[in-house]
């Protein structure tokens, strides 16, 4: 019999994926599982329902239920030990509550018979809405030991015919992949899932001609579903480096994009923005504006001469539906970085935020809407690893988010959660804290209080490496004689007009191993 929860009306529900001992195509030897956490954003408690279902749309394994989930209480389900239920496959999963929930899934290989998870790992945020169109800012095929698969699943109540348009990009003056290429004649039954992989789709190759960067593709993709609503979700595998990433796609653009953290080789991490331009009439003339944080260390020089760290800020045309990538790696060249010239300073060291603008000027006379994501990576000889997460539209930033998963020391595991101030005010934020079951000490709530500068950020490091300067980690109140376990989630408000976004880094210190899970903070 079911158990009978609380809402009558379901107010929120989020989409994920789940994958149930599916054999890795990308690791021999190894499978594919999904563990999720599931948080209650509400102020009051709530209830929590999870349903599966398989390939066909059809209802799958038994139906999971949490009752009277507290405010920023939380429950972690690892479906290799929990969803047991479940046969091999991958399947497509709603949660719904009669209150607004937020959920992360991470992706991760296990060996067969074990549940103790291997990486590489990633994660992305539950999704909780569709669309009829949905945005990629990153696709590849063949891209420097770089491929994507796509995960489409129909959120409507009849069959989805979906088709993808590719759109190459130009990188060094190369343009990097074949034209006018689509996936056609996808069906995909209401509430399942389609996996669309390009490990082999060759006819994405650049063709073999001058001005090509030959056999590789790296760009864009359109998903289309005329007759049905659809959701994506979108992984980026390099196996030789065993790095894998993933973001959400996106339903619309926005004029103004925030990006919590941008690296340009710090402390052997960099990253990678990538921004689409969604018409598909109209050049975007986009505006970049890199903040370094106050609270990190940079390497700024002008001539080759220290010098005070300062915004710079550049400006680019996108060509309609195809993307930009602005690369901070330990191999960038020139053409491919802002940061690296004297305007008005140059870095060989950041750690800082981005906002990325459609502006009109004398070359566009509209400002089209834009998407963006940012991969964060390290060096593969150093700690290896790799994560994604989506820019924010400045529309929806709010003077709270919250952060579903709060590490530290937990299986050695930690986060390190970093909040933009997209204004020019300065204040005060508090954090707070609530331990969940798996803590040292579960059920207990803390806060503690930040400045925060007018169009700054605030990182918050969780684990042990370097410097700690964490809350948590260095605070006897969560810890006992023998644990410093904490899993939990955190609420951040900031005061005096201060509106925020945010994201956070899930990882652990293996050298060559890519352990990082990196997900979006959800506004409130």
């Amino acid at each position: 019999m079911k158990k009978k929860l609380k809402f009558s009306i379901v107010i929120s529900t989020l989409l994920i994926l789940v994958l149930s001992t599916m054999t890795s195509a990308q690791y021999s030897g190894y499978d594919w599982g999904t563990a999720y956490q599931v948080v209650n954003i509400s102020d009051a408690e709530t209830d929590i329902m999870v349903t599966f279902y398989n390939s066909n749309g059809e209802q799958a394994g038994d139906e999971r239920y949490f009752q009277d989930v507290q405010p920023l209480g939380s429950e972690l389900i690892v479906q290799k030990k929990d969803d047991t239920t479940l046969g091999p496959g991958s399947y497509s999963a709603i949660v719904s509550s009669g209150l607004p929930i937020a959920a992360i899934v991470n992706q991760q290989l296990y060996p067969p018979n074990s549940t103790n998870p291997q990486p590489p790992f990633s994660s992305y945020s539950g999704i909780d809405r569709g669309g009829r169109t949905i945005y990629l800012p990153a696709v590849m095929y063949n891209y420097y030991g770089f491929y994507t698969e796509m995960f489409i699943m129909n959120i409507g109540t009849g069959d989805a015919t979906v088709t993808v348009d590719y759109y190459p990009t130009t990188i060094d003056g190369l343009i990097t992949g074949a034209s006018g290429q689509s996936s056609t004649n996808i069906t995909i039954k209401a509430n399942s899932s389609y996996k669309l992989s390009q490990q082999t789709m060759s006819n994405l190759g650049a063709p073999n001609q001058a001005g090509y960067d030959v056999g590789k593709f790296l760009g864009s993709a359109i998903v289309k579903s005329p007759n049905q609503d659809i959701a994506v979700v979108v992984n980026e595998h390099n196996p030789a480096q065993k790095k894998l990433l993933t973001y959400n796609g996106f339903v619309e653009g926005s004029t103004s994009v925030a990006l919590p953290v941008h690296m340009r080789t710090f402390y052997d991490y960099y990253t990678a923005l990538t921004i689409l331009n969604t018409s598909d009439t109209d050049t975007a003339c986009v505006r970049i504006t890199y903040t370094p944080a106050t609270d990190q260390t940079q390497l700024a020089t002008v001539g080759g001469v220290a010098a005070t760290p300062e915004p710079v800020v550049v400006e680019h045309t996108i060509q309609p539906l195809k993307s930009i990538m602005r690369f901070d790696g330990y191999t960038a060249k020139d053409e491919q970085s802002d940061l690296d010239d004297d305007a008005p300073v140059s870095y060989s060291q950041f750690y800082g935020s981005v906002l990325v603008e459609s502006i009109t000027n004398s070359t566009c006379t509209t400002a089209p809407a834009l998407v963006a994501i940012m991969n964060v990576e390290s060096q593969r000889t150093k700690s290896s690893q790799a994560g994604s997460y989506n820019g924010i539209a400045l529309s929806s930033a709010s003077n709270t988010v919250i952060a579903p998963i709060i590490l530290a020391d937990y299986y050695s595991y930690y986060t390190n959660l970093t909040i933009q101030n997209v204004t020019g005010n300065s204040g005060t934020c508090t954090f707070e804290y609530t331990s969940a079951d798996g803590s040292a000490k579960p059920g207990l709530t803390k806060s503690y209080s930040h400045a925060m500068a007018a169009n700054g950020s605030i990182t918050i490091y969780e684990g042990r490496k370097g410097a700690v300067r964490g809350d948590v980690i260095t605070d006897v109140f969560w810890q006992t004689s023998t644990s410093t376990a904490f899993i939990g989630a955190a609420e951040i408000t900031c005061d005096n007009g201060i509106q925020i976004v945010g994201f956070t880094n899930e990882e652990r210190d293996i050298l060559y191993t890519d352990s990082m899970y990196t997900f979006n903070t959800i506004n409130k």
